[in-house]
């Protein structure tokens, strides 16, 4: 477990070290954006070349270079401490989940009538006159959420519960 951590400290401190040096806290001036861009594109470049495909008994194996997958796990707990689990974020993420709880409940009750509607786009619709029992409905229920946009989450919200601003009555709810 220590030598683990250590590799994972000289992976952080490498990747630091030769692409990104920051200065100063990030404020979102241009030079940052465009330091940011860069950083983003350098990554991207490096961890492209870290991967190969290579033939072992015949049969085509991934191979990753082992200091870059380390590299690429520190990226993930950077992003999950500091952007995904940041409190300041919690009361919106709290909202999303409520958002989509309430379109699913919304969607289930609507799909379980059994009655054609006009509430689902028609592939959704088509999909739900195949569907064979309340289990396969409810799946259907949650590709359509999935298959949407956060604004589309967003818009749909708001217009099912009737505190939509934008947009007409004749819109379609997707």
């Amino acid at each position: 477990m220590l030598k683990r951590r250590k590799e994972l400290e000289t992976a952080f401190t490498e990747l630091l070290s030769q692409i990104l040096s920051p200065t100063q806290p990030y404020k979102g001036t241009q030079k940052q954006r465009g330091s940011l861009r860069s950083f983003t594109s350098a990554l991207i470049g490096r961890y492209a070349s870290a991967i190969s495909i290579e033939l072992s008994k015949g049969k085509p194996v991934l191979q990753i270079d082992p200091d870059l997958k380390d590299e690429v796990f520190m990226l993930k707990e950077l992003t999950w401490t500091y952007v995904i689990e940041d409190p300041s974020l919690a009361t919106e993420q709290a909202g999303q989940r409520n958002m989509v709880r309430k379109l699913f409940q919304i969607y289930v009750d609507e799909a379980l009538t059994r009655k054609r509607t006009t509430m689902l786009p028609v592939y959704f619709q088509e999909r739900l006159d195949e569907a064979s029992n309340d289990s396969a409905r409810k799946r259907i229920c949650v590709d359509l959420i999935a298959s949407m946009t956060e604004l589309q989450v967003q818009r749909t919200y708001s217009r099912l519960m009737g505190f939509a601003t934008d947009g007409s009555l004749l819109d379609p709810l997707r």
